[in-house]
């Protein structure tokens, strides 16, 4: 798919990732379509449940107060319902030092963010080059 190689040779520019998202939400719901409601039941179920999991662990790994806490779901909140439908902005992908979640985070939280970006950047720069079509 041509989107796809564009993305891997990073000559993937906004109206791309537009594209890509629009043919994303089409193919989720073509896929929704064909499940009964039980199954799509159990689909936000799981999905709820991976969701409450990696918001946990990130909790306990950045050490997040209670307050902290709050505030991260007060900003969740306004920020859906800025977000509704299935044509969602980009998302923020700024320096942890910057934007309205770094504002309510430490400087030792910051740099546990930055140092996951790396890694998590790191790890799917070698998944690059492992799916790369060999010549």
């Amino acid at each position: 798919m041509a989107l796809r190689q564009e993305r891997r040779d990073d000559s993937f520019d906004e109206a791309d990732a537009e594209q890509w998202r629009t043919l994303r939400f089409e193919m989720r719901d073509a896929f929704r379509e064909v499940l009964t409601e039980e199954q799509r039941e159990q689909m936000e179920t799981r999905r709820d449940e991976r969701r409450d999991s990696v918001r946990e662990a990130r909790r306990e790994a950045l050490g997040l107060t209670d307050e902290q806490i709050a505030q991260f779901e007060k900003l969740r909140s306004e920020r859906n319902r800025e977000r509704r439908g299935p044509q969602r902005g980009p998302r923020h992908r700024g320096t942890p030092g910057d934007g309205p979640v770094a504002s309510l985070l430490t400087q030792e939280q910051r740099e546990i963010v930055m140092i996951h970006r790396v890694l998590r950047h790191d790890a799917m720069q070698g998944h690059k080059e492992r799916r790369a079509p060999r010549s």
